[in-house]
């Protein structure tokens, strides 16, 4: 089997983040509303709580009720699946498997990397249906042309990889599939770089990321500290 980079904008500042993070405030709204229905109207009433977007102190209390591993996990999950499916990878005859999420310590530099897998031939047969495509040529000169700040450790000639596909590191076959991928779905798009932004709205629309939260919840440990919030606000009057 092939490791390979998945093409994804990762999980920081990116269309992606943003639906969780309205995932998150989705699901406090309603854990508020399960836990607390016999004091939800007085809630209302003295807090700025629209039933949309809640209070800080709500949100942290279901934030830090989240396992954000987990909830990153099923998110790239997803997106590997919808990629598939958008570029009709399985019509090809290739089969791509999700392998693992990476997080970097800070994101100054790198984001999110989704690993996947792919069996030899299924990897010979996707660079065979990619490189000949004008999109290929791009994102090569995109990503792999050294500049001020970035030296890349690769080519950015078509005819290099293709003379030394053979013989390719497992490095150099983990960048491949990222360059593959990222080609196949800028050929599909007409070399637009919209692909990603229709995977997110079709997630979003089958409600992906409002699954991945609720599942990653702690449910039991919110709706305490809820509670214990709810008593508080009540005693002290104040949010």
């Amino acid at each position: 089997m092939v490791a390979i980079r998945f093409p994804f904008a990762g999980l920081y500042e990116s269309i992606h983040s943003h639906a969780i993070d309205e995932a998150v405030n989705s699901h406090a709204c309603w854990l508020l509303k399960q836990t607390t229905a016999h004091k939800y109207t007085e809630i209302t009433e003295i807090s700025e709580f629209d039933g949309e977007t809640p209070p800080d102190s709500i949100k942290t209390i279901v934030s830090d009720s989240i396992d954000y591993d987990a909830v990153k996990e099923s998110v790239c999950k997803k997106f590997v699946d919808y990629f598939n499916k958008a570029m009709g990878i399985n019509t090809f005859g290739i089969e791509i498997k999700f392998k693992g999420v990476w997080s970097p310590r800070e994101y100054n530099v790198h984001t999110e990397q989704i690993t996947c897998e792919i069996s030899e031939p299924d990897f010979e047969k996707l660079f065979t249906l990619t490189n000949s495509t004008t999109a290929f040529e791009m994102v090569l000169k995109d990503e792999l042309t050294s500049r001020p700040g970035f030296i890349s450790f690769y080519s950015n000639d078509k005819q290099w990889w293709i003379d030394n596909f053979n013989t390719l590191t497992p490095d150099a076959k983990y960048c491949l599939g990222y360059l593959c991928l990222k080609a196949m779905a800028l050929d599909i798009d007409g070399c637009s770089s919209t692909w990603e932004q229709g995977i997110w709205e079709d997630m979003a629309g089958n409600d992906e990321y409002g699954e991945a939260v609720a599942k990653a919840c702690n449910h039991c440990q919110a709706a305490f500290k809820l509670g214990m919030w709810v008593n508080e606000t009540f005693t002290t009057g104040e949010l």
